[in-house]
């Protein structure tokens, strides 16, 4: 558990940068995701990507689709050769992918899908080609064959596309996407310092207790561009995991919170003599030993009663005279979760 204090949610703009070129690619799907699932998509983003789509040249357009669609482990791996390398800049990650080994790149693409069969690399075409088989479709095992055969020019189209892309589309988009992140970076901190397990759980739909507390190194990445993504992946034999989301995704565990508090409300109104202890003190401060006496009820017995209410955050206390601890009504709290509630059971 010592480990969990370690691990800290951050932006990287590196990353941020393939991830635009893989938000792109993947646009019209992800659009059709959002319309399935009633989620409304940031429309600077949504004016942003437009503009890319207006101006890219189509020959640009078809590499970046080949490159960073087709084949699927391109964005991955450079997301593994950033963290590996502590790279934070685009520009410093281009200049590392240049000096990469082409041959040593591929192999690490297909290493990337070795998690999900058999893949040996260095096996002849047909042996190869029945194995990738087993988890794509022909046609894309085909193209996994033949981009083996020329890492070089899959290496040189892609410096092309990153340094293309990077210069005509991201660049000048940088500096406001780093002050958009700043602020979000320490929201969703906070959100994770309060309940890490549940923050992943809710924005990942899975169960990350054992991760948090492995010997592994995790490092977890919120983007903007790529506002719906959650991506899992575990490298170097499950000793590093890179967790990749969108922004976005905080939202989900915001309402899960809600959601809590909704149950939490039910459960406090469920009893008489609260709903009464809310009359009361809706219209003045009352302090607990006044309470108790008005209820005829022992002070352990108001103290549950005042806990229940406070965990819903309807009531809170403050000091007075005397060192008399006054409850009193958050009505703005009372209005907020009623109106989520009547919102939530409409389904609204």
């Amino acid at each position: 558990m010592e480990r969990m204090r370690d691990i800290r949610i951050e932006h990287n703009m590196a990353i941020e940068f393939v991830f635009s070129i893989l938000r792109y690619v993947l646009s019209e799907r992800l659009e059709t995701d959002a319309q399935e699932g009633n989620v409304t998509l940031n429309e600077e983003i949504a004016r942003w990507l437009e503009s890319v789509n207006k101006q890219i040249s189509p020959f640009m357009r078809a590499d970046m689709l080949l490159l960073f669609k087709e084949f699927e482990p391109t964005p991955w791996i450079m997301i593994k050769m950033i963290v590996a390398n502590n790279v934070s800049s685009p520009m410093d990650f281009m200049r590392l992918f240049e000096e990469t080994d082409p041959e040593e790149f591929m192999q690490s693409c297909f290493r990337h899908k070795q998690a999900e069969a058999e893949i040996d690399y260095d096996t002849g075409d047909e042996e190869l080609y029945e194995q990738l088989k087993e988890i794509m479709e022909e046609d894309k095992a085909r193209l996994f064959i033949q981009f083996r055969k020329h890492p070089r020019e899959i290496k040189r189209k892609l410096e092309t596309v990153l340094r293309g892309f990077y210069e005509d589309f991201f660049q000048e988009y940088e500096d406001k996407i780093r002050e958009i992140m700043e602020l979000k970076v320490k929201e969703h901190n906070e959100r994770f310092v309060s309940d890490r397990e549940g923050f992943l759980q809710t924005i990942g739909y899975g169960d990350y207790g054992s991760i948090l507390e492995s010997n592994a190194t995790v490092k977890i990445y919120v983007c903007y561009i790529f506002e719906y993504l959650f991506a899992y992946c575990n490298f170097e034999s499950g000793n590093l995991i890179i967790i990749t989301y969108g922004y976005a995704y905080a939202k989900k565990f915001d309402e899960k919170i809600l959601r809590e508090n909704i149950t939490s409300l039910y459960k406090a109104l469920a009893d008489d003599r609260r709903l009464e202890i809310l009359r009361l003190i809706g219209k003045r401060k009352w302090y607990s030993n006044e309470l108790a006496k008005h209820f005829k009820l022992s002070p352990a017995t108001m103290s549950y009663h005042m806990d229940i209410l406070i965990s819903t955050g309807i009531v809170t206390h403050e000091a007075g005279e005397q060192n008399r601890l006054f409850y009193k009504m958050n009505k703005e709290k009372l209005r907020e979760l009623f109106d989520v509630a009547l919102k939530d059971l409409l389904g609204e």
